[in-house]
């Protein structure tokens, strides 16, 4: 859960992203399991699902709301309930199918919807640096199997 969290090495990650964009990067960003695309759209939805809730309900229940709230706080809801869904679908149309189905480099088709996992050269070319982590980890697998005596690789890639 806490990954999901944006850290300062987000922010690093999308100037870095940014630079690539106006060619002044050789590389796209190294991201690692979640990048800071993915963070900002599911903290997007999460903040957005809680503005159409509480303001769904307050125009459900208008009555009931109107008791607690003057008559500006319900037309207040309603308008920040239009704009957020209308934000929502937008979102939807131009931020999360560009980066799912039209982004220059997107892979073709994957299950990675249903099963949750990427093929090598997807990981490799949208998640660097978790593809990276995650070798090194099966190296270490693989010493330790083979020669548990034998020096050990370290998580910087040198050898303890």
């Amino acid at each position: 859960m806490f990954a999901m969290l944006p850290t300062f090495k987000d922010a690093k990650d999308m100037l870095h992203q940014i630079r690539y964009y106006f060619d002044l990067e050789k590389h796209p960003g190294p991201f690692g399991r979640y990048s800071y695309i993915e963070k900002m759209e599911y903290l997007a939805l999460v903040w957005g699902s809680i503005i159409m809730v509480v303001t769904g309900l307050i125009l459900w229940f208008e009555e009931s709301a109107l008791l607690i709230l003057p008559k500006w706080g319900w037309d207040l809801s309603e308008l920040i309930h239009l704009y957020e869904a209308w934000l929502a679908t937008l979102s939807i149309i131009a931020w999360h199918l560009y980066h799912v189905l039209f982004k220059p480099g997107a892979h073709e088709f994957t299950m990675a919807m249903v099963t949750g996992q990427l093929g090598e050269e997807a990981m490799q070319h949208e998640h660097s640096e978790e593809y990276k982590s995650l070798r090194l980890e099966e190296i270490k697998a693989k010493q330790e199997e083979t020669a548990p005596d034998m020096p050990q690789v370290d998580g910087k890639g040198g050898v303890s």
